[in-house]
């Protein structure tokens, strides 16, 4: 039987609808993050929450957070919990297509693409040293 004409009860098949479940979801949630983030926009924050996410110095965090108001204190605490969900979708996105290329690849690319996939992994891994962030909120 040709690759693509695989039985809907596959495997394969249900790793197929599991890539395009988690491709669609990680794409609606960065843009749930990224609509948020037009509100966390200003001269001391100019990348939005990026600005604070890499904000290196107290008085600079603390220029951005006096530069945001109530509203967009919220909004920031906000995106910051959308982005543990968007870390965790990501890689598991990665993750995913990368499984499903290796019958296409040659041997030694599978073991790399193997390493990679499960390497992905670590990528969400780092969602647990983002909650560092909400400790500078009074909310």
């Amino acid at each position: 039987m040709p690759r693509d004409e695989t039985p809907p009860t596959t495997p394969r098949h249900i790793l197929k609808y599991t890539w395009w479940a988690l491709l669609a979801f990680t794409a609606v949630v960065g843009a749930v993050i990224a609509t948020i983030d037009e509100g966390l926009r200003t001269p001391a924050a100019p990348l939005g929450i990026v600005s604070f996410e890499l904000c290196a110095y107290a008085h600079a965090c603390a220029d951005i957070l006096r530069a945001w108001d109530a509203q967009a204190t919220q909004l920031a605490m906000l995106s910051l919990g959308v982005d543990y969900l968007f870390m965790l979708l990501y890689p598991a996105t990665i993750f995913v297509g990368l499984w499903l290329t290796l019958p296409w690849l040659r041997p030694n690319l599978q073991t790399l693409t193997r390493w990679g996939a499960w390497s992905s992994w670590s990528m969400g891994f780092l969602a647990l040293g983002n909650g560092r962030h909400l400790v500078g909120f009074d909310g």
